[in-house]
């Protein structure tokens, strides 16, 4: 079996989803999303900050290093890399944007004081338009 890390993303309406709800009207939506660790150890060797920069906000990559190697040079565990990624994609998918994807860096998984996680959207995700649109005054797909 290979490993990977998994994401369940459960939009409740609390608190990423109230920056939503004007968009998407009351329900319940949940995104699952598996990502395999060697391909994001595989996209970190080949493309190293640039890939960091690109999908990963300070703060995550923060709680995402390890301990130097013997060379004295931090570096990221795959998993921990893997398992944001993970919960970046399920949260793309309960909030289904129409047109251009949100951003990787707009949405982060910022670690709590407790050792939980929490989805955080950045300014620039609440203009995302979702595919839930009011016909009606009802909730249409």
């Amino acid at each position: 079996m290979t490993p990977c890390s998994a994401a369940l993303i459960v939009d409740l309406e609390r608190p990423v989803s109230e920056a939503f709800s004007r968009l998407n009207g009351p329900g319940v939506r949940v995104g699952i999303d598996l990502v395999v660790v060697a391909d994001v150890a595989e996209s970190l060797e080949r493309l190293g900050q640039r890939y960091l920069q690109r999908v990963f906000t300070p703060h995550e990559l923060s709680c995402c290093r390890v301990r130097p190697a013997s060379d004295g040079q931090y570096g990221y565990s795959a998993e921990a890399l893997a398992a944001r990624f993970a919960a970046k994609e399920a949260t793309v998918k309960v909030l289904r944007p129409v047109g251009t994807r949100p951003e990787w860096r707009s949405i982060e998984v910022r670690r709590a004081g407790g050792g939980w996680c929490e989805i955080v959207g950045k300014r620039c995700l609440v203009g995302c338009r979702s595919r839930h649109r009011r016909v009606g005054g009802q909730p249409h797909a």
